[in-house]
């Protein structure tokens, strides 16, 4: 029974990246990449918001040591109304506001770019490194 509790969270684990997520901010935000939304969150605590539930936002804060204040029943909508900071989103459902000029995108989850933002750096490209790694790892926990 072990190995089958291992294979299946395997599975989880390695399903994490069928689904890829971006990180978002509105057009009109003036941070301009993850370095600088790290900064703003530490030069303001608990002033940037993101959806509350959001695993990789979690992790974010967790993972740069900022606090960071999670919206109750936020969503997409929210982010390109202005009501939040920041969030990572499906990139299915992003792509198109990124390449509408209404989102702009700093950086995907997981090893590698993903196909519907190409020009997006991974992670860690953006100077963020392991956050993939620990993403999926929280996924499947």
């Amino acid at each position: 029974m072990p190995h089958l509790l291992r294979g299946l969270l395997f599975l989880f684990a390695s399903t994490a990246w069928a689904q890829d997520y971006v990180l978002v901010v509105p057009a009109s935000s003036k941070i301009s990449g993850v370095t600088e939304l790290i900064a703003e969150a530490t030069a303001r605590p608990g002033e940037l918001t993101y959806p509350a539930g959001d695993l990789a936002g979690e992790l974010f804060a967790r993972m740069t040591k900022t606090k960071l204040t999670p919206v109750p029943g936020a969503a997409l909508d929210d982010l390109l109304r202005g009501k939040l900071s920041f969030m990572f989103a499906d990139v299915s459902a992003a792509a198109p506001h990124v390449d509408g000029g209404k989102l702009r995108a700093f950086a995907v989850i997981g090893p590698q770019r993903a196909a519907a933002l190409p020009k997006v750096p991974t992670m860690a490209e953006a100077g963020f490194g392991g956050f993939d790694r620990e993403f999926a790892r929280s996924k499947a926990r």
